[in-house]
């Protein structure tokens, strides 16, 4: 690793420095040196704990890899729709202004312009944070200025009231977009937006996921701030890609391009991430929005509508590892990456 060359003359200092540009070349799909399995800090990296047998040993994926990866497996499915959609959001998140290792805050229901603003922010080398749309404008404020938003994305006037009222507050919030309903003049709407992105090119976009490394922070999970502040929690990509990988093991027989699903548990929680976004995008599983309004009730009509043969639940208990959590016991241990 780089950070252990010793340059004792000009050969040994011109090769460290070529070594050094080599680690940063090979994004998104790389693993760069990390000195602990812990981190806090943007743009910290953190090892990874990989096995030699069993479901942990799977090599780790970026998050931009796995898109690119379903859409190179299975081209029949909408994933080569959604990859363009989300380098041309990630374009215009970049020229309004996002920063590598600042966030892009996401504020609404499920929806597909809540999936792409999630990975077009980990594209762009941004952090993805959802905030729960019952937070109130306090709360909102909390999230993104704590994960130091330089944009956020609301569905609705509803949300965008909630923003406008603490926005004098944020000083590294830059833009505001809205996808729903009749747009604020003070804001851009979701097709300016990809309007803005479709006229850049892609080498700003390119250079950056060259730098981006499976082993960083990609995406930020607050808690709804029931109790006290909403906290964060900073999930690499290997977090998400590999819970994706192993619940699908478990639910198990998928089968790309003839499975369906209603996503109608808030995204902003990493239980609906994995099963709805990330094991869905994985396997090429067509992905259905419920109504806001699906848990008074007419969820009951969606399913009836679409017929899902997959469907997801919050699951909770004290052990195991991921976002579906379970008891394993010790001849299991070998299929966890922790």
């Amino acid at each position: 690793m780089f950070l252990q060359c010793y340059c004792r003359g000009r050969f040994e200092v011109l090769l460290c420095v070529v070594r050094l540009i080599s680690y940063f070349k090979y994004g998104p799909d790389q693993v760069l040196p990390a000195d602990d399995f812990i981190n806090w800090q943007p743009g910290g990296r953190v090892k990874l704990r990989i096995g030699s047998r069993g479901t942990s040993a799977e090599p780790p994926i970026s998050v931009p890899g796995l898109l690119s990866r379903t859409v190179a497996r299975y081209p029949d499915v909408p994933a080569l729709q959604y990859k363009d959609q989300v380098r041309t959001v990630a374009k215009a998140f970049i020229k309004l202004g996002l920063e590598r290792y600042h966030s892009v805050c996401i504020l609404g229901f499920n929806s597909v312009e809540w999936y792409v603003s999630d990975l077009a922010a980990i594209h762009a080398g941004g952090y993805a944070a959802g905030i729960y749309t019952t937070n109130s404008a306090e709360a909102c404020f909390h999230c993104l200025a704590t994960s130091r938003a330089n944009i956020c994305v609301v569905q609705d006037k509803k949300q965008l009231d909630k923003i406008l009222s603490i926005r004098s507050r944020l000083s590294d919030l830059k833009a505001i977009i809205q996808w729903e309903g009749d747009v604020d003049t003070s804001v851009p709407g979701w097709q300016q937006m990809m309007d803005i992105g479709a006229k850049e090119s892609d080498t700003h976009l390119d250079h950056i996921l060259k730098t981006i490394c499976i082993n960083e922070c990609c995406t930020l999970v607050y808690t709804s701030g029931t109790v006290g502040q909403p906290k964060a929690v900073m999930l690499t990509h290997d977090n998400l890609t590999w819970d994706a990988y192993s619940t699908a093991l478990r639910v198990g027989h998928i089968t790309p391009g003839a499975e369906a699903l209603v996503t109608y548990l808030p995204l902003s929680h990493v239980a609906a991430q994995i099963l709805d976004l990330y094991m869905t995008l994985a396997n090429g599983v067509a992905v259905y929005f419920a109504q806001a309004d699906a848990l008074k009730g007419s969820l009951l009509e969606t399913l009836k509508e679409v017929r899902p043969t997959r469907m997801g639940e919050d699951v909770r208990e004290d052990h195991g590892r991921g976002s579906i959590q379970r008891i394993v016991d010790a001849d299991e241990r070998h299929n966890m990456r922790v």
